[in-house]
C-alpha cells in the first residue's frame, strides 16, 4: 500500500516535470535566438536559393543544411516570404526532438523502470547542445547519435536485419550533420566485433550500407564541382576556419564542461544525501533521485538563464 502511494506520487511528479519541460520548449521557441541560431537558418536558406555545397558554400558545417532546407523551401513556397520563418523552424525542431524523446522513453522502458525512463526522456527533451532548440548541426548530430544507439541495441538484442540497416542509415545522418563524427564508424565496428554473433556478416552489411550512402552523397556533391575542386575546397575550409582551429580550444571551451561536471557531481551528492536520510538503498531509487535532481537543475537553467 505504501509502495503504491509512493509510486503514484512519483508518477505525478514526473507529469509535472513533463508539463514544465513542454513549457520550457514553448518559451524557447519564441525567445532563444542567440548563439548559432542565425547560422542554422541562413545555411539552409542559401541551399534553397541555389548555393551549392563546397562550391559557393564554404562553412565547415554546411552539410547539415540539408536537414532544414526542405522545411525552409516549403515555408517560402507557401507564404512567399521569410517573415516568421525562425519561429516556424524552431517549432519544427522542437516537434522532432519531442518525437525522438518519445522513442528514447519507449526504448528505456525495456531496460529500466518506467519512472527512470520518464525522467531520462524528459531530461533529453529539455537538454540541447548550446541550449538552443533549432535543429542546428549539433542537435542534428545528437538526435542521429541517439537513434544510432537505439537501433544498435535493438539489433544486438533481436538480431533483426532492419535494425542493422536503420543503425547504418543514422550513422550516415550523423556524419552529414557533423562530418568529423565519421570516427564513430570505427567504434561501431568494434561493437560488432565484441557483441555480434555473425561478426563478419554484420560488419560487411553495415559497412556496405554506409559506403553506398556516403558515395551517393559525395557523388551528388562532386558532380557539381568535380572531385579535384571538391577536395581542394575541403582543404581550404579546414585550414581557414579559425573558430574551430586548435589554437582557440582554450579554457573557454573547457569552462562549461567543467561547470557541467561539477553540477552533475552535485546531483549525485543530493541523491546520496536524500537516500541516506530516508534510508533508501535500492539502486533504482537512487538513480531516480539523481534523475530528478538533474531534471530540476535543467528546468531551472531553461527558465532562468540569461541570453548571451
Amino acid at each position: 500500500m505504501v509502495d503504491t502511494k509512493i509510486d503514484k506520487r512519483i508518477s505525478n511528479m514526473i507529469k509535472v516535470f513533463l508539463v514544465i519541460a513542454v513549457l520550457i520548449n514553448i518559451k524557447s521557441i519564441f525567445t532563444d535566438f542567440d548563439r548559432d541560431c542565425a547560422y542554422a537558418v541562413v545555411n539552409p536558406y542559401r541551399f534553397v536559393l541555389g548555393d551549392r555545397l563546397f562550391l559557393e558554400m564554404r562553412e565547415p558545417h554546411q552539410t547539415s543544411a540539408v536537414f532544414l532546407a526542405f522545411f525552409e523551401w516549403l515555408f517560402v513556397k507557401l507564404f512567399n516570404s521569410t517573415e516568421g520563418i525562425v519561429v516556424y523552424l524552431q517549432t519544427i525542431s522542437v516537434c522532432i526532438y519531442g518525437i525522438a524523446s518519445v522513442a528514447f522513453y519507449r526504448f528505456l522502458k525495456k531496460h529500466t523502470s518506467d519512472h527512470i525512463a520518464g525522467l531520462t526522456a524528459i531530461t533529453f527533451f529539455v537538454l540541447r547542445a548550446k541550449q538552443e532548440v533549432i535543429l542546428a548541426f549539433s542537435n542534428a548530430q545528437i538526435l542521429a547519435s541517439l537513434m544510432l544507439l537505439i537501433f544498435l541495441v535493438d539489433f544486438f538484442e533481436n538480431r533483426k536485419l532492419r535494425y542493422l540497416v536503420l543503425s547504418a542509415f543514422f550513422l550516415c545522418v550523423e556524419i552529414i550533420a557533423y562530418p568529423t563524427t565519421i570516427v564513430t564508424f570505427a567504434a561501431v565496428m568494434l561493437l560488432f566485433a565484441v557483441y555480434s554473433r555473425k561478426k563478419l556478416r554484420d560488419m560487411f552489411v553495415f559497412g556496405i550500407i554506409c559506403l553506398v550512402c556516403g558515395c551517393a552523397f559525395l557523388f551528388s556533391v562532386a558532380r557539381e564541382c568535380g572531385l579535384k575542386r571538391l577536395l581542394s575546397n575541403c582543404m581550404f575550409i579546414v585550414t581557414s576556419d579559425e573558430t574551430h582551429s586548435g589554437k582557440n580550444f582554450g579554457w573557454v571551451y573547457w569552462e562549461k564542461f567543467v561547470v557541467g561536471m561539477i553540477l552533475l557531481a552535485g546531483c549525485l551528492v543530493i541523491a546520496y544525501v536524500v537516500g541516506s536520510i530516508f534510508k533508501i538503498s535500492k539502486r533504482m531509487i537512487f538513480a531516480g533521485l539523481f534523475s530528478a535532481s538533474l531534471v530540476i537543475l535543467i528546468i531551472c537553467d531553461g527558465f532562468l538563464r540569461e541570453e548571451e
